[in-house]
């Protein structure tokens, strides 16, 4: 088993069952943290590690899965789930993670999890996706980035903090050595005028996220 790339699906928005099966399918190692276990055990998606403080999962799902997979309870208040699967990652050499489930139900978790994604961008090389597209963060671990996609999608550059030196070539509104900062100025709906797009920083960490429906992203 190829234990370099990880699957991380958090406790937000279940994705669609396709969406789940391609997950399950394709991953080479997939992590539930806690909450995120309970619609798995409907599907009978069957992940390597559920993780988390385990307040969020229900008792029918754990007596689901005791047997079937390892679970690992960490207390801990000053890390949210989503941490700790990260953390778990890191301690086991991974190099680069798929994320799901991030967004939906409150608002301060949404948020809080996207912080997350800045946090740790540069300890591991992190991706995300969803049913409505799929997100490549640029940071220090990976300050350039060339994405295939196809001509006319929607793509947003979303600063996760203040970001500098961006520079890019394919988009219709390009960027030329600027700044994107949340709260002062954002890169929302862009939109892409090559099947290849080129894009850089200096400093800082940039979510870009691609509206684009595909069969499976090219992480």
């Amino acid at each position: 088993m190829n234990k370099k790339i990880a699957t991380i699906l958090a406790n937000g928005d279940t994705p669609s069952q396709s969406l789940l099966e391609k997950l399950r399918r394709d991953s080479t190692f997939l992590i539930c943290t806690d909450g995120a276990a309970n619609p798995l055990a409907q599907t009978k998606i069957i992940p390597n590690l559920i993780i988390g403080d385990l307040d969020s999962i229900d008792e029918t799902t754990k007596d689901f899965f005791v047997k079937k997979t390892k679970i690992i309870r960490k207390e801990s208040q000053y890390a949210t789930d989503l941490e700790k699967a990260l953390s778990f990652c890191i301690e086991s050499n991974f190099e680069s993670v798929l994320i799901a489930g991030l967004k939906g139900g409150r608002i301060d978790h949404t948020l809080t999890n996207f912080a997350i994604l800045a946090k740790y961008s540069e300890k591991l090389k992190i991706n995300y996706i969803d049913d409505q597209g799929y997100g490549l963060l640029c940071s220090k671990n990976e300050p350039s980035l060339g994405i295939q996609t196809t001509i006319g999608t929607t793509i947003s550059l979303i600063p996760l903090m203040n970001t500098d030196g961006i520079k890019t070539a394919g988009l219709l509104y390009p960027l030329n050595d600027e700044t994107l900062a949340p709260g002062i100025r954002e890169g929302l709906s862009n939109q892409a005028t090559s099947n290849n797009i080129k894009i850089e920083i200096s400093t800082g960490c940039l979510l870009i996220y691609l509206n684009e429906d595909v069969q499976y992203p090219p992480f």
